[in-house]
């Protein structure tokens, strides 16, 4: 759902997978993405103006994002030889989080500035599907490190400390 609460990205299958965005108000649908591989994981900047989402190209793991109302060109953000998936944005828009790893795990959580050098640099060791707190502070996570999948919540940025909050 994105962030203004007006519209839903979804995947949709058509022979393969792409993005869509669905206006809630208007009932209109708009394909971002037109293949010719699969396009999936669609995640919401925090301005709403933004898509990001996972694609395989030239069998490359690959991120890359879309303005959300369709207009203009798919922007490549990174390539990858590990799957590298879009979880969440920071709340300022400037850095985009994903997990990265091989299929099946274990991965990591990474962050990738979306301006100038976009540089990645990772956040977290071990864990999977990173989400912001509404405030940017703190980071939730999923890990199995305790020997099964836990979420736990650490501050982001630097801080010390990991609490698990999942029973």
């Amino acid at each position: 759902i994105s962030p203004q609460g007006d519209r839903v990205a979804l995947q949709i299958d058509t022979g393969e997978n792409d993005i869509w965005v669905l206006d809630l108000a208007r009932g209109v649908r708009t394909r971002l993405t037109f293949g010719p591989v699969a396009n999936t994981f669609p995640v919401w900047s925090p301005d709403g103006k933004w898509i990001a989402y996972y694609s395989l190209r030239k069998g490359q793991p690959t991120l890359c994002r879309k303005l959300a109302d369709g207009s203009g060109a798919e922007e490549i953000l990174l390539t990858d030889d590990q799957m590298i998936l879009p979880t969440d944005w920071s709340r300022d828009g400037k850095t985009l989080l994903y997990q990265r790893g091989p299929m099946g795990g274990p991965h990591e959580i990474w962050g990738l500035p979306v301006q100038d050098e976009r540089k990645p640099w990772m956040v977290l060791p071990s864990g999977e599907i990173g989400r912001l707190s509404p405030d940017g502070h703190w980071l939730a996570y999923v890990s199995d490190e305790s020997g099964a999948p836990e979420v736990y919540v650490v501050a982001f940025g630097g801080g010390q400390g990991k609490w698990q909050v999942s029973p």
